[in-house]
């Protein structure tokens, strides 16, 4: 196949109602769909993060409580401290243990799945896709204006659909300064057993 017979991602070579067709048909099930999507996923991940924070602070002021309540029963009791008081003493004590750790449990799902860091690039993609589609077509453009309008608007759009797809191999990729810490310290290890140390 010739460069001259390669398809065409839109044929812009076209009637005016073929054209408007076309636009519609792109905005709705292109255009449309990916800003639903986006839009459902700002959503959903502000619902996760949100309950992470909410279970986070609520496990820090139980734990803070229960500090507060173990302060406040032995400076009240004194030397005079009775077998209940010293079991709501040991309930309070692991409560107060246990709490912290388990906000500390919060906050280790919420950094495994950066919802927040996840959003910041779907609100980007979704503020880009905002700004691509104030630059599709006008009915009242004549039909070689609304030609190339199309083709700005739907290559835009489809851009700023890349853009998005290609952030994903960033957010997973390891940083520079991992990899080298990682080498160094492997050549460190390989040198100290060819040594005979470790």
């Amino acid at each position: 196949m010739t460069p001259d017979q390669a398809p065409k991602p839109l044929d812009l070579d076209s009637d005016k109602t073929h054209l408007r067709v076309m636009n519609r048909l792109f905005e709705e099930f292109v255009l449309e769909d990916q800003r639903n999507y986006y839009l459902w996923t700002v959503n959903k991940n502000d619902k996760a993060g949100g309950s992470i924070t909410i279970w986070r602070v609520m496990f820090t002021l139980i734990g803070g409580g229960a500090a507060i309540l173990i302060g406040t029963i032995i400076a009240l009791a004194g030397d005079d401290i009775t077998n209940a008081t010293r079991d709501l003493l040991l309930v309070l004590s692991m409560i107060a243990v246990v709490a912290p750790a388990l906000g500390t449990a919060a906050t280790t799902i919420s950094d495994l799945f950066q919802w927040d860091r996840l959003n910041t690039v779907y609100r980007a993609a979704l503020r880009n896709l905002e700004h691509a589609d104030a630059i599709s077509p006008l009915e009242e453009m004549d039909d070689a204006e609304y030609r190339d309008q199309l083709q700005v608007f739907a290559q835009r759009a489809l851009d700023v659909m890349e853009y998005e797809a290609t952030q994903w191999g960033q957010l997973n990729s390891e940083p520079r300064q991992t990899r080298a810490f990682i080498e160094a310290s492997q050549k460190r290890f390989d040198e100290d057993q060819a040594d005979g140390t470790t």
